[in-house]
């Protein structure tokens, strides 16, 4: 958790100076005007009072031992623990905070879009720690308005399939 507004700014800037290098480096267009329309939503932290950090580490599980022991590829290994920890308890644990400081009257968002700079925030932030990934972010304070801003939302159809 970070609380100093300053360092929460700079890291806005640190996260912003890094678009500003990968739009620089970038020659397919469609990228370069992506993370430029995005940029400002990867930074809207900026001004809150507090961001939080969720880091997470992965870990080994029954089905993953058995298979390891029983010889199967590393192709299928690797399947048994993509879906996991770290993603579904921190999913549960964003909900829940996200959930609870609502029901405070906070305002948050939960972010993974700045992790793309994964390396300036870390170095920003001082932090590691063996065996975890930052896996995401969200500000926290008492929202401005009751303005809603997010990005525009991909059609249902592309996100959900039915069997």
């Amino acid at each position: 958790m970070i609380r100093d507004k300053n360092k929460i700014n700079d890291l806005a800037q640190d996260i912003s100076n890094k678009a500003d290098e990968y739009i620089n480096k970038l020659d397919n267009e469609d990228m370069k005007n992506d993370l430029k329309r995005m940029i400002s939503y990867y930074t809207i932290f900026k001004n809150a009072p507090v961001l939080i950090l969720i880091y997470g580490s992965g870990y080994e599980n029954d089905a993953y031992n058995m298979q390891k022991y029983l010889g199967e590829d590393e192709e299928k290994l690797q399947k048994l623990l993509f879906p996991t920890a770290p993603i579904q308890n921190v999913s549960a644990a964003m909900e829940n905070l996200l959930l609870a400081t609502s029901n405070m009257g906070y305002g948050t968002c939960w972010m993974t879009g700045p992790i793309f700079a994964v390396d300036v925030i870390e170095n920003h932030i001082d932090f590691k720690k063996e065996g975890y990934e930052l896996i995401a972010m969200t500000p926290l304070g008492v929202p401005i308005g009751d303005k809603i801003i997010q990005p525009m939302r991909k059609p249902l159809e592309e996100v959900v399939t039915y069997l």
